[in-house]
């Protein structure tokens, strides 16, 4: 498939270089090696500029700010439309990863609600959100394998737009995303997975691969 809209970057590292350059020191420092550890060194660049958008945004104060109440109504009645942590995961993303593995952070003694604590822990530090972020890797790996790319870049955008928009999304509603700019919530507005396009080509370069 063809995803035409790579030719161009986004100009999101000009807009937001101090917050790029942050999240770039973050990634390299805290998360690259554990993504390493678990994947190719492709696939590892890959998730790391999947996320990369949301950690530029990212504040741990206004995190727990706008959060606090957030995750005790999840834990007590299930409404899980919200974001958490540097890589702004949301709990119904977590369920939907945990629901297509299902001997991954399982315990069938737990209530619903018990599960429901368990997942908002999980998401609320830094290892639990890269380990739900491997787990994404490998269900969207698994998702797309029957899909033929042009180039690597062009399966950078399609897994960015499903880390993004859902894992619900098909190929045509995909397509449909990569048009949209709507990202940062704040300022001036981007395409999601150009902006992880930016980082890709940053982190392939870096890394010489």
């Amino acid at each position: 498939m063809l995803l035409t809209c790579a030719i161009v970057l986004s100009g999101y590292f000009s807009v937001y270089p101090q917050e790029t350059k942050e999240a770039i020191s973050f990634l390299d420092r805290q998360v690259r090696d554990k993504l390493c550890n678990a994947l190719t060194k492709e696939e590892a660049i890959m998730a790391m500029s999947i996320v990369a958008p949301e950690v530029t945004q990212y504040s741990q104060v206004r995190d727990e700010l706008e959060t606090g109440m957030l995750k005790i109504m999840y834990v007590q009645k299930g409404w899980g439309n919200f974001s958490i942590g540097p890589f702004q995961m949301k709990p119904r993303f977590a369920e939907i990863l945990e629901a297509g593995n299902k001997s991954l952070f399982t315990n069938s003694r737990k209530t619903e609600r018990e599960k429901r604590n368990d997942r908002i822990q999980r998401l609320s530090y830094l290892d639990g959100q890269i380990a739900y972020l491997l787990l994404f890797i490998e269900t969207v790996r698994i998702k797309t394998a029957d899909m033929r790319f042009n180039t690597d870049e062009e399966k950078l955008l399609y897994w960015a737009t499903l880390y993004n928009g859902g894992l619900h999304l098909s190929k045509e509603q995909v397509k449909t995303y990569l048009a949209v700019k709507q990202f940062p919530r704040y300022g001036t507005k981007f395409n999601y997975a150009e902006v992880c396009l930016e980082f890709y080509r940053h982190f392939k370069l870096a890394y010489s691969l």
